[in-house]
């Protein structure tokens, strides 16, 4: 296999170790050239590698201090005491049955790539899409009465005076998108109509044709700009339920990565690097980014 300086530069920003299968590889790279040949406009496309449990379980330590006191590919010991099972299920298992049925080492299976990159080589390349949501539930609350407790406004570089975007205040979620909107803010005009029309902020909701509840339950996630993104099930019209198997025709998006810069530095990951897109959807995973 020829090796690009793309694909290098992917490989070598992934937090460590990490198990890249010859497939993966294959795929990176070919998609790579396919991206060069289709124009400057085409982003490069995401490798989808795995990660090794105990180096992802220890990220949540250094992710959330204040409420993780050790967490190894057993177990999560929390700062109150209690205990939660990384595993719950045997290995092997399908990613559709992983996103059915999470637990923490299937939420913590899959690398999310630091590079400027749209759309996973692999169907079901969705880093950090798969959410245990007791975890979740156990951060920020597990009711909606539990999570508005912690509601904050923040100002948002909005078209209109005083627009605004409510999200939690838990783990220095609120004070980090705070940061997000003043970075937004501060690059060229011709940038801002990617994020100044945003769809929203909390909303206690599950996902659109599943039972599972969205990351804006938790107040940890933002849309940015609806008009300008692109949603994986519009390109499936009135698909139910989620295909497996399934990868898109070909990578959408019309956000500018400069944009998702800004946000990844300050721990929010973006939809646009999943097989199913979400590219104006970002949400607080800084286990993800370190």
């Amino acid at each position: 296999m020829v090796e690009t300086p793309q694909l290098k530069v992917a490989v070598e920003e992934q937090s460590m170790p990490i198990l890249l299968t010859r497939r993966s590889l294959a795929a990176t790279a070919a998609a790579f050239v396919l991206t060069k040949l289709k124009g400057a406009d085409a982003a490069p496309i995401c490798p989808a590698p795995t990660r090794h449990l105990t180096a992802a379980a220890a990220n949540l330590v250094k992710a959330y201090p204040k409420f993780i006191r050790s967490a190894d590919e057993h177990q999560v010991v929390w700062m109150d005491g209690e205990v939660m099972p990384t595993q719950l299920y045997p290995a092997g298992r399908t990613a559709a049955e992983k996103l059915a049925h999470p637990d923490l080492a299937s939420q913590l299976a899959l690398a999310y790539p630091k590079i400027r990159c749209a759309l996973p080589t692999e169907p079901n390349g969705d880093p950090g899409r798969i959410r245990y949501i007791p975890f979740f539930e156990k951060l920020y609350g597990n009711s909606h009465r539990n999570v508005a407790n912690n509601l904050v406004r923040i100002q948002w570089p909005t078209r209109q005076p005083g627009g605004t975007l409510e999200v939690t205040s838990v783990n220095g979620v609120a004070d980090k998108l705070e940061e997000v909107a003043s970075a937004l803010s501060s690059l060229p005009t011709h940038f801002h109509r990617f994020f100044n029309n945003p769809a929203g902020g909390f909303y206690w909701r599950t996902i659109a044709g599943t039972n599972r509840l969205s990351a804006h339950s938790f107040g940890i996630a933002v849309d940015i700009n609806i008009r300008s993104s692109d949603y994986w099930r519009n390109e499936l019209g009135d698909t139910i339920g989620e295909p497996t198997g399934w990868l898109p025709k070909r990578a959408r998006n019309r956000i500018p990565f400069e944009i998702v810069d800004i946000f990844e530095s300050h721990g929010f990951i973006w939809g646009g690097k999943w097989t199913h897109y979400d590219t104006m959807h970002f949400e607080y995973r800084p286990e993800l980014l370190i």
